[in-house]
């Protein structure tokens, strides 16, 4: 009886010093702090008042649609619903690839095209993809003999598109850096070709925009625009010669 009284004293000294931290920590914080702190409050809020927005049956209801629909939009919508989701989630990475989702995105990138909404699905999915790839005991689903193949098509068909490129060179990577029936497959003396032609026309096309000069008119918004663009070419071009190497090792 004696050690439960201490016990019960211990436990609520501890509470007592961790309701006075929080209370000093809540009085320095800055004032942005406050406002996101404010508007965390104000999402649990919603979220208890409305359950359908909570992540977890956002993350059911979107992989439903992507299992059932045939509509773009419904599609897209879905689509960056799982990017969020599975940026933020490792459950909700899990339940992504328990569904057999990655089939599913698999058969929806090869009917995309080079249109402007096609683009941007692709940029979605790749990066849902991206965030399970992040997760080690994951990452063997989304790094298959399939998926291997629709890297390299999206790398040779989007290679100008850098929002599709980047991510899908990064992909392509993961899946063959310690994969080693991956990196044979890869290895084929025609996959090796396509991969140093697409290579090639990266870099010719790098060279191009460091010796081209913004004009005058241009504003500040398409400068920077332009420098992200060459940003992100280069680091898809980079990881694709460590491609290359891997596969001619």
């Amino acid at each position: 009886l004696c050690r439960q009284r201490i016990g019960c004293m211990i436990e609520g000294i501890i509470l007592l010093q961790a309701v006075w931290r929080g209370r000093l920590i809540r009085r320095r914080r800055t004032k942005k702090a406050r406002v996101i702190a404010k508007r965390v409050a104000m999402a649990n809020s919603k979220a208890l008042e409305n359950p359908n927005m909570r992540l977890g049956v956002r993350t059911t209801s979107a992989l439903l649609i992507l299992q059932n629909s045939s509509r773009l939009v419904e599609i897209m919508n879905a689509v960056s619903t799982l990017e969020v989701s599975t940026r933020l989630s490792r459950n909700c990475c899990i339940a992504f690839t328990e569904c057999e989702a990655p089939e599913i995105i698999y058969s929806l990138v090869r009917t995309c095209n080079r249109s402007l909404p096609h683009v941007e699905l692709l940029h979605y999915t790749l990066l849902t993809l991206t965030n399970v790839a992040r997760h080690n005991e994951l990452r063997w689903r989304v790094s298959t003999e399939e998926s291997v193949e629709v890297y390299m098509d999206l790398v040779q068909m989007f290679r100008d598109k850098d929002s599709v490129f980047c991510l899908a060179v990064a992909l392509l990577y993961k899946a063959i850096v310690k994969n080693r029936e991956l990196k044979e497959i890869c290895s084929s003396s025609e996959n090796i070709k396509r991969l140093k032609g697409i290579h090639s026309l990266c870099v010719r096309k790098l060279s191009v925009s460091n010796t081209s000069r913004v004009t005058r008119s241009a504003s500040a918004g398409t400068k920077q625009k332009m420098e992200i663009g060459v940003m992100d070419r280069k680091k898809g071009v980079h990881i694709l010669q460590k491609i290359l190497r891997i596969l001619e090792e």
